[in-house]
């Protein structure tokens, strides 16, 4: 597990420097060409901003919610904000002021959860994305969209350190902050980390290969049939 605070981060427990999330694999292979956005929700000629928001501290506590939603008001202002709306969010945000008045000014646009494709695509053409997801975290860094996570931590730190990432956490102040940096800079110098490049697999064989020509991994299995019990033996046996 990774966890970064912003001002540093830091690495712990076991990984594979050899490989990457099969997330960030899979999306490389889509990106063949322009994502597109759904025409059904009329954005191809303005410009917005993405929100998702799913973690129990971000809406299920209204004072929190409400911090986040005054911020959101503020990028309103500049942006559309095009909100998929996760179930759980939905009784909170009925009872949030500031919703309410974004809604009724046509700034702040409810849509359904949407498809992993049709996400993809209303996030590569976005101005910024506003999460509480791990995953859309990296998404935005391959994509190279500028990402606001309010949240007071990461599981992905190479999203700031390497990528377009900024760790904003729930404040209003902290959140029209990082939207008006955005504004006055060019885009995020941010880059693919080292190894997501879509070759995992490749990388992958290459161990495999290099331990079978080693015998490390016949030794592991040696190993491991040594330790079974006779019933397990006696089952490889009938299925070999």
């Amino acid at each position: 597990m990774e966890k970064a605070n912003g001002k540093g981060q830091k690495a712990t427990g076991p990984t594979l420097g050899i490989t990457i999330r099969r997330l960030v694999l899979s999306l490389l292979c889509m990106l063949h060409g322009p994502l597109g956005i759904p025409a059904t929700l009329g954005l191809t000629s303005i410009p917005y901003a993405v929100l998702t928001l799913h973690r129990p501290h971000n809406v299920d506590d209204r004072d929190t919610f409400e911090q986040i939603m005054h911020g959101i008001d503020h990028i309103s202002h500049d942006v559309v904000i095009v909100f998929p709306m996760h179930p759980r969010t939905r009784e909170t945000l009925s009872a949030s002021h500031a919703a309410a008045a974004m809604l009724e000014a046509g700034r702040l646009r409810l849509v359904e959860p949407q498809g992993y494709l049709e996400f993809l695509g209303l996030v590569e053409r976005s101005e910024v994305v506003l999460t509480d997801s791990g995953g859309v975290q990296e998404e935005t860094t391959v994509l190279g969209v500028p990402c606001l996570t309010l949240r007071p931590n990461t599981e992905r730190p190479a999203t700031v350190s390497e990528g377009t990432n900024k760790i904003v956490g729930t404040s209003t102040e902290r959140i029209i902050e990082a939207w008006e940096g955005i504004k006055a800079s060019a885009p995020p110098a941010g880059r693919r980390p080292q190894l997501w490049d879509g070759r995992a697999a490749e990388r992958i064989v290459e161990v495999l290969r290099s331990g079978v020509e080693s015998g490390a991994i016949a030794r592991r299995a040696d190993r491991g049939v040594e330790t079974m019990t006779p019933r397990h033996r006696l089952a490889m046996k009938r299925t070999g």
